[in-house]
């Protein structure tokens, strides 16, 4: 069933906001629109609009707590669209730049890269495990952030993001927020072995799940199957944040995961080194 649309015009005003890009990005839960304030001032923001309140108050609380977090984005505004009956949740936010999906499609990253990548959105995960929620998808949609206490009900899902024990039906944990974040910087790096309908994608993750070193006979690359490997047996020793920031510090000798992402330059467009 498709989620119902709101259609906006260039150069509609909505409050103080005027529309300047009304095909910016959709996505299976909601829209994004560019726009302006109307009193002049020339700042990139976001409008981002869905029609599930439950998804959009779980949003909602997560970026009032995670308020200027480095890392989170601001929450400027919010109201309410009631468009043919239907009510359409927004908030606008300042724009931060390209998705990370939109920079992979242009180049993936070298093994260094991908561990500072990894460095950085393991610090974020943290913050929000620490506040007792998980993500459940990715870092810029926080709409499907739940509670882990009381722990969330069992679901059947098996995206490509998601954990085999998330393909069989299990209760959801912070380790299943850990494997997916070890399933992007697999894409990060090229191998993408997950993007292919649901019966593919649980057999495939149930191969990789047996033996993650197979699929990184690259020796820079070996250090994802370790994560991999360490994050499943935590679910047994327990969750240790610090020994995941270990071994991202020991992946690659002589790179340290806290120095900034490499970027190179080419056709007037940034790409990941």
């Amino acid at each position: 069933m498709n989620k119902p649309r709101l259609q906006l015009e260039m150069n509609q005003s909505i409050g103080q906001y005027r529309v300047v890009n009304n095909e910016f990005a959709s996505g299976g839960f909601g829209q994004i629109f560019e726009v302006r304030e109307s009193n002049g001032w020339s700042r990139r923001l976001l409008l981002k609009t869905q029609t599930i309140q439950q998804f959009f108050l779980q949003e909602l609380q997560m970026l009032h707590i995670m308020k200027n977090e480095t890392g989170f984005n601001d929450l400027l505004d919010w109201f309410i669209i009631k468009n043919d009956n239907i009510d359409h949740f927004c908030m606008v936010i300042p724009y931060q730049g390209e998705t990370f999906a939109h920079v992979l499609e242009r180049s993936t990253a070298s093994p260094k890269n991908a561990v500072r990548i990894a460095y950085r959105l393991f610090t974020l995960i943290e913050k929000i495990h620490a506040i007792g929620y998980f993500v459940q998808v990715i870092l810029i949609d926080f709409g499907l952030c739940e509670s882990l206490n009381p722990p969330p009900k069992e679901r059947r899902m098996c995206a490509s993001w998601q954990s085999i024990y998330m393909c069989r039906s299990a209760r959801y944990s912070v380790f299943d927020d850990l494997h997916s974040l070890v399933f992007l910087i697999m894409q990060c790096v090229g191998i993408t072995v997950f993007l292919t309908d649901n019966k593919e994608k649980f057999d495939k993750k149930s191969a990789f799940h047996a033996n993650p070193y197979r699929y990184f006979p690259n020796q820079e690359t070996t250090w994802i199957a370790d994560l991999y490997t360490l994050i499943e047996n935590q679910r047994e020793s327990g969750y240790h944040y610090n020994s995941l920031l270990d071994l991202l510090d020991e992946a690659i000798p002589g790179v340290d995961p806290s120095e900034p992402i490499e970027y190179r330059w080419r056709n007037n467009t940034f790409l990941l080194a």
